[in-house]
C-alpha cells in the first residue's frame, strides 16, 4: 500500500500492480505516477505526446520509443482486464497476480456472498392516555374553592403523578387564574382510577372554570406501589358535615412497606366524588402480615354528605 492521492477520488490508498501502475482502493480506478504525480492514463498516448507530457523535452532513442509502445500496450491490456472483471465480480487484481487474471480477492468474495440484513424494526411503545370521568366543584369554609376530579388511566402503560389544571375566566373570556392539583397516588397502572383534588385558597372573580388533564407521563422516579387490605372500616359522625373514617390496614403482600397511605372518597348516588380525605396509617412501615389502625377525616374537602364511603391503602415497597 502506497501513500499517493488518486486523481479520480483523491484516495491516498492505492495497490501497486505494475511499473509505475496503481489501482485505487477506494474507487478502483487504475492510474500511473509519473514524475511523483499520478494522473490518468491516455491508452491513445504517442511517444511525442508523453515526452511533451514530462516536461522539458529529451530525446528518445530507439530502445526508449520500445519501452513506451511497450507500456501504452500493457496499459490497454490492463484496461481490458479491468472491464472483464468488473463482469465477474468487481473486484481488482492482487499484487502478486498479473494484470489480465480475472482473481477474486477473499475481501471481495465476502462481499459478493454476504447477504444484506435488514435492520430491526424498532416500535416505540404507546404514550400513555387518561380522561376525566367527573368534576364536581366545592368551597372550603374560609372561602377557598377546590375541584374534585375522577381521573381514569385508560392506556396501556403506567402513568406518574397523575395531574389535572384548573383555568379561571373572567366574562370577557380572560384568564385570570390558574391551579394546577397532583393525585394522592402518585403511580397509576392502566385501568385504575384515583380522585384529584386542585385548590385556589385566594380565588379572583371569574366567570367560568375550566378543568382539564395535565399531559400523562410515564413514571420516572416512582416505584409501583404495593396495594394493601382495609379489613374494616366505621364512618364516626363529628356534625357540621365532619365525620372520622377508622378501621385496620393490613399487609398482605411478601415486601415490606413503607409510609402506608389512607385515601377516603365520598361519592353521591351518581358516584362522583363529593366528599376528600387522606392520611397515613398510625403505624407507617409494615413488613410482611402485619396490620395498623387508621383514621381519615372529613370535613375540609367536604361538597355534600356522601352516601358511600370508599377506602384505598398502599405503601412504598421497603428498603
Amino acid at each position: 500500500m502506497v501513500e499517493i492521492a488518486c486523481p479520480r477520488c483523491s484516495s491516498s490508498e492505492a495497490d501497486k500492480v505494475g511499473p509505475d501502475v496503481f489501482v485505487c482502493s477506494h474507487c478502483q480506478t487504475r492510474f500511473i505516477v509519473d514524475h511523483g504525480r499520478a494522473k490518468l492514463p491516455d491508452a491513445h498516448m504517442t511517444p511525442s505526446a508523453a515526452k511533451n507530457s514530462r516536461g522539458p523535452a529529451i530525446a528518445l532513442g530507439v530502445g526508449g520509443a520500445a519501452f513506451v509502445a511497450a507500456l501504452v500496450v500493457l496499459l490497454a491490456l490492463t484496461s481490458r482486464s479491468s472491464d472483464h472483471e468488473g463482469h465477474v465480480g468487481g473486484a481488482p487484481s492482487s499484487p502478486s497476480t498479473p494484470a489480465s487474471s480475472p482473481q477474486q480477492t477473499p475481501a471481495s468474495a465476502s462481499r459478493s456472498t454476504t447477504p444484506k440484513v435488514s435492520p430491526a424494526v424498532v416500535t416505540a411503545p404507546p404514550p400513555p392516555s387518561a380522561t376525566l370521568e367527573a368534576t364536581v366543584p366545592g368551597k372550603t369554609s374560609i372561602g377557598g374553592h377546590f375541584w374534585l376530579a375522577t381521573y381514569h388511566n385508560t392506556g396501556p402503560a403506567p402513568i406518574g403523578r397523575p395531574a389535572i389544571v384548573v383555568s379561571l375566566f373572567d366574562g370577557s373570556g380572560a384568564r385570570v387564574g390558574e391551579e394546577r392539583g397532583y393525585a394522592r397516588r402518585d403511580y397509576l397502572r392502566p385501568g385504575e382510577s384515583t380522585t384529584v383534588l386542585a385548590l385556589s385558597s385566594d380565588p379572583p372573580e371569574y366567570e367560568r372554570a375550566e378543568v382539564t388533564l395535565v399531559e400523562p407521563q410515564a413514571p420516572r422516579h416512582t416505584a409501583e406501589p404495593i396495594d394493601l387490605q382495609v379489613r374494616e372500616n366505621v364512618v364516626n359522625n363529628r356534625g357540621r358535615g365532619r365525620s372520622d373514617v377508622i378501621g385496620t390496614v393490613e399487609n398482605q403482600s411478601d415486601t415490606a412497606v413503607n409510609f402506608v397511605k389512607l385515601l377516603v372518597v365520598g361519592r353521591n348516588d351518581a358516584g362522583d366524588p363529593v366528599a376528600f380525605g387522606e392520611a397515613f396509617a398510625t403505624d407507617k412501615d409494615l413488613a410482611p402480615g402485619e396490620s395498623s389502625g387508621f383514621k381519615v377525616s372529613l370535613g375540609t374537602w367536604v361538597i355534600e354528605d356522601p352516601k358511600t364511603i370508599e377506602v384505598v391503602a398502599f405503601g412504598r415497597p421497603g428498603r
